[in-house]
């Protein structure tokens, strides 16, 4: 443990001079979440989706590194891409073209996520698949965020062809030490519900059907930065990183994690979380 503690001392003072950007925690929560191990994070998602099987037009708000899109390649003929951010669309539009699709089967458009239903505004009953993986979690600082993606999912259902398929996955805190980090530093409980969104959408729309399905997975890190990288993925999204700045925190943060999420009989730090799966199938 003295050991770990350098190593605290040494990444605090780290972070103080060079805080981490929200690409520096996507990368170390893609590391220690391999897409080939049943416990990652996306390795479930891609399996899913994949179980839904193929189709035309997929549209994936939020691709970010691409890692889902690329996986998907051989299952849908064209991709529209969502994103906030240009590198993202970028990378994503890359991937996708290095398995052989077509440059003009793959549109990028940058735009905020949740305003995905303007954007897509000119697709009614165009589209096959609809994918919002984990982009819904910044909802949890907006008033009314609840409300907020029932109404985005109910839009979604009407860019949808018959038989279209909504696919949603909302990472969620789970139970023990990463909920109780998130509810310690935020100073408020996770309070977004897929299931409770499949629940009002099904009393609301007649012709959908709501399979709804939870997945514990886990990112497993060898070293203590890496840790405390994937760890403010749980704490921060980066349309809210400048709202919510830990960085007056980040020695207790570093601290949090050494100390709840190290297991000393592998060597890890492991950090666990909810997965929720939401599919509403238009008939």
């Amino acid at each position: 443990m003295e050991i770990l503690e350098k190593n605290r001392s040494a990444i605090e003072k780290e972070f103080e001079a060079n805080l981490p950007t929200f690409g520096d925690m996507i990368q170390a929560w893609a590391e220690g979440s391999p897409t080939n191990e049943s416990w990652g994070d996306k390795f479930h998602i891609i399996q899913d989706i994949q179980a839904l099987g193929k189709a035309h037009t997929v549209v994936d708000i939020g691709p970010g590194d691409g890692t889902i899109s690329h996986a998907l390649a051989s299952y849908y003929e064209k991709f529209i891409l969502v994103d906030s951010f240009k590198e993202n669309l970028a990378t994503t539009r890359k991937r996708l073209i290095s398995t052989g699709l077509l440059p003009e089967n793959i549109r990028c458009i940058q735009g905020e996520m949740i305003d995905q239903n303007i954007i897509l505004k000119n697709q009614l009953g165009k589209i096959d698949r609809i994918l919002n993986i984990h982009n819904f979690y910044y909802l949890v600082y907006e008033s009314n965020g609840q409300e907020k993606m029932i109404e985005c999912l109910k839009q979604n259902i009407s860019y949808l062809k018959p038989g279209g398929i909504s696919f949603s996955v909302l990472k969620h805190p789970s139970e023990g030490d990463s909920s109780r980090m998130f509810a310690y530093f935020h100073g408020k409980e996770f309070e977004l519900d897929l299931e409770k969104v499949g629940l009002e959408l099904k009393k609301s729309i007649q012709n959908i059907k709501v399979e709804y399905t939870i997945k514990d997975v886990e990112v497993r890190c060898k070293e203590l930065r890496q840790a405390v990288l994937a760890a403010l993925l749980v704490l921060l999204h980066y349309e809210k990183i400048k709202d919510f700045d830990f960085s007056h925190r980040m020695d207790e943060i570093i601290g949090y994690v050494a100390d709840r999420f190290y297991q000393s009989s592998t060597g890890f730090f492991v950090i666990p979380q909810k997965q929720i799966h939401l599919s509403l199938i238009k008939v």
